[in-house]
């Protein structure tokens, strides 16, 4: 059995996340949905999403997380 390093796992995961990736450029192009506004952490290992909200904390001068959705 091939190793991840010989059988290339890496560059279809890269291909998955650049496919994501390109499918919000066209979203926001087109208009077509609800845009991604936060931070999206993918664990590849489980095909597991989750996004953490951030936005404009007042008192804060930074642009601070604020909690997760």
């Amino acid at each position: 059995m091939p190793t991840c390093a010989e059988a290339g796992v890496l560059g279809a995961l890269t291909g998955i996340v650049g496919s994501m990736m390109a499918l919000e450029v066209i979203r926001e192009i087109v208009g077509f949905g609800e845009g991604l506004v936060c931070l999206l952490l993918f664990d590849a290992r489980a095909m597991r999403f989750e996004s953490l909200a951030y936005g404009w904390d007042e008192d804060n001068p930074l642009n601070g997380l604020t909690s997760p959705r």
